[in-house]
């Protein structure tokens, strides 16, 4: 068996990858964010949160040590746990966030076909009395 040392140049070039593709990716997720924004598909608010998760994505990428140094400050051992944590309430903001959206979405389009559905109703009346009297 064969055992191979990976040597701390390698390593280096192994995160300097991850960091370039990382900070590609963060770049191309920016770039379809401000897209969507001037397409009219994003308000404001939720345009600037967006753009600041990709960019303290992109300096935790940059300086991944600052993530460490945040969370001991923070009383948390590592700096992966924090972005953990912080992943975890971001993420349950946001399922939130969609599920009253949703509930509100729901909720106006269930009196718009109220609305609808009454506006119409004399108008059915009508016809049905005139097939009536035409059966008669």
């Amino acid at each position: 068996m064969e055992f191979r040392i990976i040597s701390s140049h390698s390593h280096f070039y192994h995160f300097m990858l991850f960091r370039i593709f990382a900070l590609l990716f963060i770049t191309g997720a920016l770039w379809l964010t401000n897209k969507q924004h001037k397409a009219g598909r994003m308000r404001g608010t939720i345009f600037f949160a967006w753009c600041a998760l990709w960019l303290a994505g992109a300096v935790v990428v940059a300086v991944p040590d600052l993530a460490s140094v945040v969370a001991f400050y923070l009383g948390i051992g590592r700096g992966v746990d924090l972005v953990l944590y912080g992943a975890l309430a971001l993420g349950s903001l946001f399922i939130f966030s969609l599920s009253a959206r949703l509930y509100k979405i729901e909720k106006d389009l269930s009196h718009i076909v109220k609305a609808l559905a009454l506006k119409d109703l004399p108008k059915k009346e009508e016809e049905h009395k005139v097939e009536q009297k035409s059966l008669l």
